[in-house]
């Protein structure tokens, strides 16, 4: 592979990967001999660099490709390929790490095949190909692929989910050598042939079952989990079971907490058993993690709301002398109701953030920048802030990030057609700062409440600079109705 007269002989469509390999083997063997830094080879060999020599000598082309790249993107996409790709650069970061340790102790003087031999001696677990059979008190995990030789009392197969269950994405390896026949170049499977093989690869799946299978998947507009796999209605045991309402016991850490608090406090288990429970809550509360910080403040009881005897000013919503903070947005909440409000506001009982509420955040900020005259009333000049953005959003499979972005470059559209129209009045701010305080109980005065939030637009009429407009930007999917707006306290 690094003799470069063998594979010039080779037509260019077919060996262009492998010389380029070729290339970067030899630039990386010729600064092995000149004896550099362990941890130098390697980031030439990551980074794909070919000196000229090299270059010219194989005849390869410079490409944009890179596996960094590449891993970089789908790390910060997340989802699946994310998750894979994190794993991916733990690796490549723990190799270099022990590079550099390597070189910085025998101050580069060791060499390539000392640090690689000192690797080798290192016992490291890997996958094997040959399956061992599955004793019945063991829970065996499987790719579907590796399930094939297996039989199994009770089989599982998860997160079913569309572009998941087929996935259409082309599987290619590097050096693609699936494509070598015997005198040709066999072409590529088409989509819907990579569609036909995992559809049969889940039949396949589904027949390791001797007694009970289990096949799942999560439908949520909510947390952008995508759609259920349609294979779902290929499995011939009657209706699906739809099951509302998150799982009963979320595998998180404030959830093992919540569990624990409740098993203390049920009468119906044992003292003893209640005991040890009690002192795993207590183990919880006390570990530190090695930044000196609380793994768990809710395994703490002095954080309970339920120990908080009545009249207690511990954790209260504001001091007496202090009026109650309440946002713009949060008097519809409160006026409805005045627990929720506490509950979300106050408690912290509420859904982590999703996307939904990310996207809502980032059409406001452009809002603003149009308003302001920080970004022109130009489509792609908004697009460009956009494409900026998107990357930091996770979704959990490629279409619906796509779609999601679609659907906001769609809004950002008509905001700014909204914009181009606003000829007979004129930006006095943006996201202005508004403050102000009401009392809420005539006998006591003191008990004050403080509204604050931004306003999203005011404009003044040209014609009547005194004449202003407050304007509101809505990003829910749900659409207020006139009455509804009317009504409503922000």
């Amino acid at each position: 592979m690094i003799d470069p007269k063998y594979l010039l002989e080779i037509p260019s469509e077919i060996s262009q990967g492998v010389r380029r390999l070729g290339a970067l083997l030899a630039s990386a063997s010729q600064l092995i001999k000149k004896k550099v830094r362990v941890e130098i080879v390697m980031w030439n060999i990551w980074n794909l660099e070919i000196d000229e020599q090299n270059t010219k000598l194989f005849d390869v082309e410079k490409t944009s490709y890179k596996w960094s790249k590449t891993l970089r993107e789908n790390a910060l996409r997340g989802g699946i390929e994310g998750r894979k790709a994190d794993k991916d650069l733990d690796s490549i970061l723990a190799l270099f790490d022990a590079a550099s340790r390597d070189d910085e102790r025998t101050l580069g003087t060791r060499g390539v095949l000392n640090f690689l031999n000192d690797l080798g001696m290192q016992a490291f677990q890997a996958e094997t190909l040959a399956q061992k059979p599955i004793e019945d008190d063991r829970v065996q995990i499987v790719t579907a692929h590796k399930s094939k030789e297996l039989q199994a009392k009770f089989v599982i197969i998860p997160d079913v989910q569309a572009d998941i269950w087929p996935s259409s994405r082309l599987r290619n390896n590097l050096l693609e050598v699936e494509r070598l026949g015997y005198e040709t170049v066999v072409r590529s499977p088409s989509r819907s042939e990579i569609i036909a093989e995992d559809i049969r690869l889940f039949e396949v799946a589904k027949s390791r079952a001797s007694q009970k299978l289990l096949v799942s998947a999560i439908k949520s507009d909510f947390a952008d989990n995508g759609e259920p796999s349609g294979l779902l209605h290929k499995i011939n045991s009657g209706t699906i079971n739809h099951v509302s309402g998150f799982p009963h016991k979320p595998l998180s850490l404030n959830a093992v907490v919540s569990e624990i608090r409740k098993i203390a406090q049920d009468d119906t288990y044992s003292a003893d058993f209640k005991k040890a429970v009690a002192k795993r809550l207590n183990k919880l509360a006390t570990t530190k993690d090695a930044f000196e910080r609380e793994i768990s403040k809710a395994a703490d009881p002095q954080n309970w709301w339920a120990t908080f005897k009545s009249g207690s000013t511990q954790n209260k919503i504001a001091p007496d002398d202090e009026p109650v903070m309440v946002s713009g947005s949060g008097l519809a909440t409160l006026r409805d109701c005045g627990l929720k409000w506490f509950l979300e506001k106050k408690a912290g009982a509420n859904v982590p953030r999703q996307n939904s509420a990310s996207i809502g955040s980032i059409v406001h900020a452009l809002a603003q920048g149009l308003s302001n005259g920080e970004i022109e009333p130009d489509i792609q000049k908004l697009k460009e802030k956009l494409d900026q953005i998107w990357p930091q959003l996770s979704f959990e499979a490629d279409w619906i990030s796509q779609r999601s972005y679609d659907e906001t470059l769609e809004i950002i559209s008509n905001l700014l057609n909204w914009h181009l129209k606003r000829t007979g009045r004129k930006v006095v701010g943006a996201e202005v700062n508004f403050s102000f305080e009401i009392s809420v109980d005539k006998d006591n005065p003191n008990q004050k409440v403080k509204v604050s939030g931004f306003i999203d637009r005011v404009e003044s009429e040209i014609d009547n600079e005194k004449r202003l407009h407050i304007i509101d930007f809505k990003t829910s999917k749900y659409t207020l109705t006139k009455e509804q707006a009317d009504e409503d306290p922000q």
